[in-house]
């Protein structure tokens, strides 16, 4: 079941919770594993006093992430300038500098 949540875009968050960064249909998932009303499902977002970032990287191994990201774009390290603002604490912070898209 493990391998089949990380295939459909899940990470890990605490005691059999899981979370996935955006949207995900989970009916065909439950359905495959046979588990229809053995699963809870909903959608929300991170309210004060938890931060969107921190949350992200207890789930999911985002810095091997932005890494392959990196690895694979055009531009490196200034191409995954947004995954990094994004994930970051206090990501409202991060601004694009003038001239840049």
């Amino acid at each position: 079941m493990r391998s089949r949540l990380v295939r459909a875009g899940f990470g890990p968050l605490q005691s059999g919770l899981w979370v996935a960064p955006g949207r995900v249909d989970v009916a065909p998932l439950t359905a495959e594993l046979g588990l229809g009303d053995r699963i809870r499902a909903f959608h929300g977002e991170a309210a004060a006093p938890t931060e969107a970032g921190p949350l992200l990287r207890t789930a999911f191994d985002v810095d091997a992430i932005a890494e392959g990201y990196r690895a694979s774009w055009p531009g490196g390290a200034t191409a995954s300038r947004p995954l990094r603002c994004a994930t970051a604490r206090g990501a409202g912070s991060c601004s694009t500098p003038t001239g840049s898209t």
